[in-house]
């Protein structure tokens, strides 16, 4: 979505048909840091006052009604007065995601090293790229793929936060699976105990039945 800031709180059309999971936005015209909505921040509750920084390790951050004055609904997304998403006169590209059944999955987990019992997201796919923020500390985005590990255990992964080359080892170790991905290690990028996450998953076989002739 290309539209133009009027610093005043407002709407903007998103043509999803549903409620965005997800939302990207960074300005076009002038420097700032990328702000990410997700679904599932603060735990859900009051999500839309709070974001991501893509190039960043922080924690999530709050400008109260002034990012969003609401979650995204099944047509707009409803923008605050932040100058970094709607500053007037500025122009801005946003990338929107549903979850579509069988294709993505937008979610949240938290971290658990107990009696080493380690999380299992469930996705409804095999995901075929992932990536995981920390939320409540300062960590780095990772993702995942089954490009680079097409089979499990997974243990590769590139930083979206930092210009880093792949970073391979077992404290990224988990397992890409048919339904969804298993943590295997307790780096706290992905697993540390008590710590909460947001993941975005986009599947290997992107159909929600099979299609036999």
């Amino acid at each position: 979505i290309s539209y133009t800031g009027t610093g005043s709180n407002g709407t903007i059309g998103h043509g999803l048909g549903k409620a965005p999971a997800v939302v990207i936005m960074k300005g076009r015209s002038f420097a700032d840091n990328w702000r990410i909505h997700h679904k599932d921040l603060n735990g859900g509750s009051n999500a839309y006052q709070y974001y991501l920084m893509l190039e960043s390790t922080n924690a999530i951050s709050s400008q109260s009604n002034n990012f969003m004055t609401g979650n995204p609904d099944s047509s707009t997304i409803k923008l605050g007065t932040d100058s970094a998403i709607n500053g007037s006169g500025r122009t801005m590209i946003a990338y929107a995601f549903a979850e579509i059944d069988g294709f993505s999955s937008f979610g949240s987990y938290t971290g658990t090293t107990a009696n080493s019992v380690y999380p299992f997201i469930y996705t409804g796919f095999r995901p075929a790229w992932i990536m995981i923020k920390k939320t409540n500390g300062a960590k780095q985005w990772v993702i995942a793929d089954t490009a680079r590990d097409p089979s499990n255990v997974s243990d590769t992964v590139l930083v979206a936060s930092n210009s880093s080359a792949d970073w391979s080892n077992s404290e990224n170790n988990f397992d890409i699976l048919s339904n969804g991905f298993k943590l295997r290690a307790t780096h706290d990028s992905k697993n540390g105990n008590g710590d909460s996450y947001v993941y975005f998953a986009f599947a290997e076989n992107p159909f929600k039945t099979s299609r036999a002739r």
